[in-house]
């Protein structure tokens, strides 16, 4: 397969993998805890937009009747006259809505209690913050189930929840796990609306008759039992209330969202009290939107603006007149919003928490969401659709670059192509508060797709090694294909000397077949007749060192002289014999008898050649004397000849001695013996062999001719065949007739 498929196929699996870690709650998990903090660290803090104000009740410590110490961390058992100055001091100041992220759940002194409710009352802006008490109910003993939640609600004391304009609960998520999320409605207990949802429409309480004309005018054929002004709708069936029948409204009716803002898109100022829609925008994304969202922090705590309560009590006139703009029109929270982390009882983790432990406060999460209900903002993973195609996509890109760059090049472009991703999330991020699944997409696929390339490369790699190797091992012995791939250096520094047994082959008919035979039926009968031979070589552990036309060079290296490598080398012999015989058997048309020379001695092997050729072989005498030694196999009809040298040592096997030879353009001679297999012989035969060549070769020696030839011609009389008897009485003859002179020393010299 080609590298796009290997490609293809890798980002396949890396898609699947990638798609199953993005849609299990673990995968998004772990998404959402890396993601999401590093989108935040390169956002930085971004501006608010104002429209929410915390007034912090830790702020007391310069009120003119202190807090007692044994409540002065219980806020909502402080003296509620504190409570009630506060409400009409930001009513003053034209606060829109006053929420407290307290819970006021028991009564206290009587007269406290009735200038706080009456302050309540008369402000017409307070919300107060109810409690959501969950037990888990068990079910029966033979259910799936250990349990089912059951969340109660616990409102504000009776004279306190009358007064005011509304209340609601709002849970978040409890410590230790980092806040990210808030609930705008809760599902689970009949989708009313949370404390911040139920202040920004109170705050938005003005556009409330606008939003019901346009719900009627949509949908004329609706009963829309909710009263079409604000004042009506509180006082029956109360802000709450209507927020959960508004909200089911919306979600029965899944066109009416498009209908609604096609609507004031067209003409908002003639359906609604406000010249900008921004609100009304927000009040429809608000019911339409996910029950559950995420939070847009602003920045680290007190990014949204905070003043200290012990401030505003002690404002005089003046000052007050001064602080108005502050809070005018905004939604003010009161709560606790301790800037030290020691004295911290309401802290919520998150992104923005401070290293020296510091965490947002309670009610600066909940000003923060209602700023985001204000923009139509949250945090949020981009849809489970787009997220896929994002991981298909950056599995194909990462899996095409890793396959088909090399690993140098490849990891500067996938660090380039990081960056650039996570400069488009930082902006996706930063405009929409939209995020993709970083962590996959800029970490585990690239990394998945480098390493399967990687894995892929190195496989492939090394096939193709084996491969190189495997075919280089044809043409060479496979200690030099080892070195070779190891280190080319070995073609100028892998000459050595060492001391081998030499064996040549010489095929018998092979140049007359060779001009019988087509050259495509010569090769292949060659390929076959060789693949005996190799066989018979290897298994007696000799390496084929070359071929050249009908002739095969094996040998038997090692660093010094052994008597078992020439022991084996004979055998080798002997076995070569065996296979070409089978081979002849196979192919009774075209057989090819084989002859053998051996002889061992000291030679340098190495790479022969220059620029870009070389060979392997082995360089000096040894190779030149073993090929004369096989050549004299034809002149003295034999099978395989081995000199005194390489039979040295040698004794299992059996064979004669065939004499002394100056081979052609050689200096010195050589002795020969002729080797004879173990296979059993003719009794004639057995004791030419043994008794009377042996002693025609000795009458040969001592020049008595006639003697010699006499004992030559009785060993061709028992065995008619005999090469060796042959050559001799022949030598015998001419040598009789021609006397040599008196210092030969029965050497027998063979000009070719």
């Amino acid at each position: 397969m080609n590298r796009l498929v290997h490609a293809l196929i890798a980002s396949l699996v890396i898609s699947l993998l990638g798609i199953g870690f993005y849609l299990t709650p673990s995968g998004h998990r772990l998404e959402e805890s890396i993601s999401l903090r590093v989108l935040y660290k390169l956002r930085g803090p971004r501006p608010h937009p104002n429209r929410a104000v915390i007034v912090n009740i830790d702020g007391h410590r310069y009120l003119e009747s202190p807090i007692p110490d044994n409540v002065r961390g219980h806020y909502a058992d402080w003296p509620r006259t504190v409570y009630a100055e506060l409400i009409a001091r930001l009513t003053a100041c034209g606060a829109r809505v006053i929420a407290f992220d307290i819970h006021f759940k028991r009564p206290k002194r009587t007269e406290d209690d009735a200038a706080f409710a009456a302050a309540i009352k008369k402000a017409g802006n307070v919300v107060l913050a109810e409690a959501l008490e969950c037990t888990t109910v068990p079910v029966e003993p033979n259910a799936t189930v250990n349990g089912v939640d059951v969340c109660t609600r616990v409102p504000p004391f009776a004279a306190f929840g009358a007064a005011a304009l509304a209340h609601a609960p709002f849970p978040l998520p409890a410590k230790p796990v980092r806040l990210g999320h808030t609930w705008r409605f809760k599902s689970s207990s009949g989708d009313i609306p949370m404390l911040p949802a139920l202040t920004f429409q109170a705050a938005a309480l003005k556009h409330y008759p606008g939003l019901h004309r346009l719900i009627r005018q949509t949908l004329p054929e609706y009963d829309l039992t909710l009263p079409s002004n604000e004042t009506a709708v509180i006082s029956d069936p109360g802000l709450a209330e209507a927020m959960r029948i508004l909200r089911t409204i919306f979600s029965h009716h899944p066109g009416l969202t498009h209908a609604l803002l096609t609507s004031l898109n067209e003409t908002p100022e003639s359906n609604l009290p406000a010249a900008s829609t921004t609100v009304p925008h927000a009040l429809i994304d608000l019911y339409t939107g996910q029950a559950y969202t995420g939070i847009d922090f602003y920045g680290p705590p007190a990014s949204i603006p905070t003043v200290a309560i012990d401030r505003i009590l002690a404002f005089s006139p003046t000052e007050l007149k001064a602080f108005a703009p502050v809070v005018r029109d905004k939604a003010v929270f009161v709560g606790s919003a301790t800037r030290n982390r020691f004295d911290q009882k309401d802290g919520f983790y998150t992104v923005y928490s401070q290293p020296d432990g510091l965490d947002i406060s309670g009610v600066e999460v909940a000003a923060t969401i209602y700023n985001n209900i204000w923009e139509t903002r949250t945090v949020q993973p981009v849809t489970m659709r787009t997220g896929i195609v994002l991981v298909l996509l950056a599995a194909l890109y990462v899996c095409l670059l890793s396959y088909h760059l090399p690993p140098l090049a490849a990891l500067p472009a996938l660090l380039v192509s990081t960056i650039i991703g996570l400069i488009a999330a930082h902006f996706m991020f930063t405009d929409s508060g939209t995020w993709p699944p970083l962590f996959l997409l800029l970490c585990l696929i690239p990394a998945g797709g480098s390493l399967i390339a990687t894995v892929d490369t190195y496989q492939r790699v090394q096939r193709d090694k084996k491969r190189v190797s495997t075919a280089l091992g044809y043409y060479l012995p496979q200690n030099v294909v080892d070195a070779l791939s190891k280190d080319l250096s070995f073609i100028n520094t892998g000459d050595k000397v060492v001391y081998a047994t030499c064996l040549i082959t010489d095929a018998h008919r092979y140049t007359t077949l060779s001009e019988q035979l087509p050259p495509e039926t010569m090769s292949l009968l060659m390929k076959q007749y060789f693949s005996h031979i190799f066989k018979a070589v290897k298994q007696c552990d000799g390496i084929v060192c070359n071929v050249i036309g009908d002739s095969m060079l094996a040998l038997w290296p090692a660093a010094e002289p052994r008597q078992e490598l020439r022991d084996k080398a004979c055998r080798a012999s002997f076995a070569v014999l065996a296979a070409a015989a089978r081979f002849n058997a196979a192919h009774p048309a075209t057989p090819l008898p084989t002859r053998i020379g051996l002889h061992a001695g000291t030679m340098l092997i190495g790479n022969i050649g220059a620029e870009d050729h070389f060979e392997y072989a082995p360089i000096g005498d040894i190779v030149n004397t073993t090929s004369r030694i096989e050549s004299l196999n034809k002149t003295l009809g034999t099978s395989i000849l081995t000199s005194a040298e390489n039979l040295a040592g040698v004794r299992a096997l059996r064979s004669r001695k065939m004499g002394r030879f100056l081979l052609s353009g050689k200096a010195q001679p050589v002795t020969v013996y002729e080797l004879i297999g173990d296979e059993a012989v003719s009794p004639e035969r057995e004791t030419v062999l043994d008794t009377y060549f042996p002693e025609a070769l000795r009458l040969f020696e001592k020049r008595q001719w006639a003697q010699a030839i006499a004992a030559f011609e009785h060993c061709l009389s028992l065995v008619p065949d005999d090469g060796p008897a042959r050559f001799y009485l022949h030598q015998c003859q001419a040598l009789a007739a021609d006397q040599p002179k008196k210092d030969w020393d029965a050497v027998i010299a063979l000009e070719k």
